[in-house]
């Protein structure tokens, strides 16, 4: 089962997402904003990533920025919504 991380400050987008990635028969893991979206990575490393990139505390371009300074998950898919 590949688990994705769906990044998105907008609470029923990201449920929304989340459902139909669900269906599919992929686990997911949600964070509402970059800052919690990098501890998730840190701590639980996903197979790919879904990014807004409009969010509060950290948005999408610097949370990318800071997962590709990390050498263990620079190669994390991501695709910007």
């Amino acid at each position: 089962m590949t688990k994705i991380m769906v990044v998105d400050d907008d609470r029923d987008t990201g449920e929304a997402i989340a459902k139909v990635l669900e269906l599919a028969g992929h686990s997911v893991v949600y964070a509402p904003n970059g800052r919690e979206a990098l501890m998730g990575v840190l701590q639980n490393t996903p197979d790919a990533i879904l990014l807004d990139l409009a969010m509060p505390e950290m948005d999408g371009p610097s949370f990318l920025e800071v997962v590709r300074s990390y050498l263990r998950i620079q190669s994390l898919p991501v695709v910007i919504l």
